[in-house]
């Protein structure tokens, strides 16, 4: 270890100094090579990253020693016991020093014996060369005694298995999969083929492909995107190569508005005709609060005017359909800081009107695709007269609008999945004959109480304060805390020693970086490292991580390659510079406190009382559908069905049990029954039911 002490020849922020003491106050003198000198505080100099001695640079770490904490216990047994021998052939002692636990020591053949002496008698009694001894010695050594130089890498590698000729063929590769990005998907043995003619055209044709399944493995490591469909290749295409994604900051309620159209996955049954449709649906979510602010269903292609209809849906309060079943209080908007009698003054509503859950917001942007309704003369001009402005996504880049994208996918779990007519998201996923049985109108109402009731009210992962990153706001609670403020309308330390110290943890590389304590890091360093298995065997695709608890905005990550460290920020570590922050911590605590006097879920009641709601109005519904069948029945039929019960009740009566059929064949059916004319003229014999909701 180098004194800092004066004659020491330093470097400094990319000058050279030689240290000429320290004065009377504790600050050290340097004088640089023009001859100017400087005074400076001995800690701001050892801690800067650029400072070292001249000539004694430190050494990097190897990846097995700065994650030695991740191997498995039996290859750090193994290690720790080679150290013990490297000890004794250093210092005569298995420990380094004497100890009780080994009184017998030093053992003959290394007390008073020179260094050579106690390598060969190493190599004697270990069973190998003296020559392997010796590379053992070197190795412990330059590790700075670190029993990592000593693990077998039989078991343990940081290289390819290809060696030499991997770095061809993974070339080969990613020219390949560069080439067929919009190409339709074809089969391993011709991607052999095609790597094998890429390597011919690189001059490499001398290089052998492994087998084939080791190929595949190499496929699946330097271009993943050949294993997916044609369909993902054009999708993650379209979102481009450059890392880390950008991030859209939110700063108050309206500030961004996402609106997006699908098809809604049930079927419905016309109010006009009774026949059966498909309905698309509208959604517009407050991109600050996740907050859905209006969500509609419409039975054709949407149009321009769909759109407009929506955009008053998020300005306006929404109220309760007259045609809805009675919604409970907690489906209704809850106090955002206005009294309700001057919002609905406002809004030129009438007084005692009760709103719905779904918070109205003046949006300053809303952000759609490229669809021809979005980009209708009728919503410019409504967006001019409100002062909005209109964002168009990238065409095709269904990226840009991820946390709608997201959205619907929950919808579909859990709203569509739990409704009669549901036909899922594809032809594949269809029942057979799946029966429509609501109209629109019923469906919009399933929808609406939703989102009024559930997910409004749901912890969000995306709604949370950065320093506390579990704990999960609810939109609502969000949408509260952003009205009440906003109104309605990172340097590391120079010592190698220090990543040591760190806490490891593994984790995949995705396309948004890593998580790690509920918290998002992400960095262009980790660009060639997406989605790639680790170069540590025994670690598959997870990649070590070095985590400082003391300051969680920063982790760290040294290149295999390079083993220089880098420092990967948290996504979210600018949150200081975003207004209100220390009040929104306040406000998690509050939440806290309130969630922990509850001793029941109240979501899990809501969704179980919505579900027996749900149930029992399909029960009542089937039931007077087959009341009005029977009542549509000839006066011989009726005669036929009651003979045949009393009959039944009265065999049951004397035996005690039902009748059984007579053989296997011949079943007794009940006469058909006559489908209902569809003249709009029936002489008065049938009633209109099944509209009780």
């Amino acid at each position: 270890m180098t004194r800092l002490a004066a004659g020491a020849a330093i470097h400094f922020q990319g000058a050279a100094f030689v240290v000429l003491g320290f004065d009377g106050s504790g600050q050290i003198q340097l004088r640089g090579e023009d001859g100017t000198e400087r005074v400076m505080d001995p800690g701001d100099l050892a801690g800067d990253p650029t400072f070292g001695f001249e000539g004694l640079d430190a050494r990097a770490l190897s990846p097995l020693q700065a994650f030695w904490d991740k191997l498995k216990p039996e290859v750090q047994a193994s290690a720790l016991e080679h150290e013990e021998h490297m000890r004794e052939v250093l210092t005569g002692y298995r420990l380094g020093q004497p100890d009780s636990r080994f009184p017998s020591e030093p053992r003959p053949p290394y007390d008073q014996t020179s260094q050579q002496q106690r390598i060969e008698a190493k190599a004697a009694e270990l069973g190998v060369t003296s020559r392997q001894v010796f590379r053992w010695l070197r190795d412990y050594r330059a590790a700075s005694h670190h029993p990592a130089a000593l693990i077998d890498r039989n078991t343990t590698r940081v290289t390819g298995r290809l060696g030499r000729a991997e770095l061809p063929i993974s070339e080969a590769i990613l020219r390949v999969a560069k080439r067929r990005q919009d190409d339709t998907d074809i089969t391993f043995v011709m991607l052999r083929d095609l790597v094998q003619r890429e390597l011919d055209a690189l001059g490499q044709g001398d290089v052998t492909l492994p087998s084939q399944p080791t190929f595949i493995k190499l496929i699946q490591r330097y271009a993943p995107e050949l294993t997916h469909s044609a369909k993902r290749r054009r999708s993650d295409a379209s979102r481009g190569k450059a890392r880390p994604f950008g991030k859209i900051v939110c700063v108050r309620p309206g500030q961004y508005v996402l609106i997006d159209i699908t098809p809604f996955d049930l079927t419905a049954r016309s109010e006009v005709d009774g026949r059966q449709i498909r309905l698309r649906m509208i959604v517009a979510m407050d991109l600050y609060s996740r907050a859905i602010v209006a969500a509609r269903l419409i039975e054709v292609e949407p149009r321009g005017v769909d759109i407009t209809t929506l955009i008053l849906d998020v300005v306006h309060p929404v109220r309760a359909h007259p045609s809805w079943p009675p919604l409970p209080e907690d489906a209704r908007l809850p106090y955002l800081g206005i009294p309700e009698g001057v919002m609905l003054a406002a809004h030129d509503m009438p007084e005692g009107e009760p709103l719905l859950n779904l918070p109205p917001v003046l949006p300053e942007a809303i952000v759609v695709d490229n669809g021809m309704v979005f980009l209708s003369r009728d919503l410019r001009d409504l967006c001019l007269r409100l002062g909005t402005d209109i964002l168009l996504a990238r065409p095709g880049t269904g990226s840009d609008k991820a946390h709608v994208e997201r959205l619907f996918l929950h919808i579909r779990q859990s709203l569509a999945e739990r409704l009669e007519g549901y036909v899922g998201p594809h032809v594949l996923a269809r029942g057979h004959q799946v029966q429509a049985r609501h109209f629109p109108w019923e469906l919009q109402f399933e929808l609406t109480q939703w989102v009024a009731r559930y997910y409004n009210h749901r912890p969000h992962d995306g709604l949370c304060h950065p320093r506390s990153p579990k704990i999960k706001l609810t939109p609502m609670e969000m949408f509260a805390f952003g009205v009440s403020h906003a109104g309605h309308l990172t340097v590391p330390l120079g010592r190698e020693a220090y990543y040591l110290a760190l806490r490891t943890e593994l984790r995949v590389i995705t396309d948004t970086g890593v998580r790690i304590d509920g918290a998002q890091y992400d960095s262009d360093v980790l660009n060639p490292f997406r989605g790639q298995e680790s170069p540590y065997l025994e670690l598959g695709r997870r990649w070590p991580f070095k985590v400082d608890a003391r300051d969680p905005t920063v982790i760290h990550f040294q290149h295999p390659q390079t083993l220089a460290w880098h420092e990967i920020p948290e996504r979210d570590a600018d949150w200081r510079a975003r207004p209100f922050q220390a009040e929104l911590a306040d406000q998690v605590k509050v939440v806290l406190q309130e969630r922990a006097g509850a001793e029941d879920d109240p979501l899990a009641n809501i969704r179980r009382e919505m579900d027996d709601a749900y149930a029992e109005r399909v029960a009542r519904s089937l039931k007077l559908a087959t009341r009005t069948a029977k009542q549509a029945l000839t006066g011989r039929q009726k005669q036929e069905i009651a003979r045949r019960e009393a009959a039944e009740a009265q065999h049951q009566a004397m035996t005690g049990k039902a009748r059984a059929q007579k053989g296997t064949t011949r079943k007794t059916q009940a006469p058909p029954v006559p489908s209902v004319p569809e003249e709009t003229d029936d002489g008065g014999r049938y009633e209109v039911v099944g509209d009780e909701f």
